[in-house]
């Protein structure tokens, strides 16, 4: 077994979903949580400059995307073909999409009225074609009403989503109720919450 060490700031942010990787994998890592004053520090002596890096078996791997997809591959969560894991890059693409303008405004924007209008607008705009989207997903590729975004297992597509949603809004999340349902579905997963109800790390 490798040994793996990910180095990322003390918060959910692009460190999240591998977090969560490691708990439904069971596979035990070193979680280094990087104060601002020891990333100055560290910086330099990352591949880019920037984290989340991670670090298997002293080999480093920069990218939150290339690191979930590594790990999805070494656990078992990318299908079980070339073809399911290309429905499963598929949906996490999406998600990233449906995700982008969101993060966006909840955390740059440090107008509120600007915030509120910014929030009321993609609620009403861009959400509803994503979440479109990701449903039509859902529909083609996913085991039914009791299934997984690609087929009847749990997958990276599951696990990100489940995490980038953290940040969407419960109340607009139940316009959506086969993603609603889907969301419920993973989090039952036991690995997954276990992991949820023993975490600390603070939501940014």
């Amino acid at each position: 077994m490798p040994s793996y060490k990910l180095y990322y700031f003390d918060g959910r942010g692009r460190g999240e979903a591998t977090r969560m990787l490691f708990a439904v994998g069971g596979c035990d890592f070193e979680d280094v949580r990087v104060s601002p004053e020891e990333w100055s520090d560290m910086k330099p002596k990352t591949p880019l400059g920037q984290i989340p890096v991670l670090e298997v078996d002293g080999k480093q791997l920069p990218q939150s995307g290339a690191i979930e997809r590594y790990l999805a591959g070494e656990f078992g969560l990318l299908g079980s073909n070339s073809w399911e894991a290309a429905q499963i890059d598929a949906v996490y693409h999406t998600v990233i999409e449906l995700m982008g303008t969101l993060l966006q405004i909840e955390f740059y924007e440090k107008d509120e009225e600007k915030k509120k209008a910014g929030l009321a607008k993609y609620y009403n705009g861009e959400a509803p074609r994503r979440m479109a989207g990701l449903t039509k997903l859902f529909e083609m590729y996913g085991g039914g009403d009791a299934g997984f975004f690609v087929g009847d297992k749990i997958s990276l597509a599951d696990i990100n989503f489940f995490a980038m949603t953290e940040y969407f809004d419960a109340e607009e999340l139940k316009k959506y109720p086969k993603m609603e349902a889907l969301r419920s579905r993973v989090a039952a997963n036991s690995r997954l919450a276990a992991f949820m109800k023993n975490r600390s790390t603070p939501q940014f």
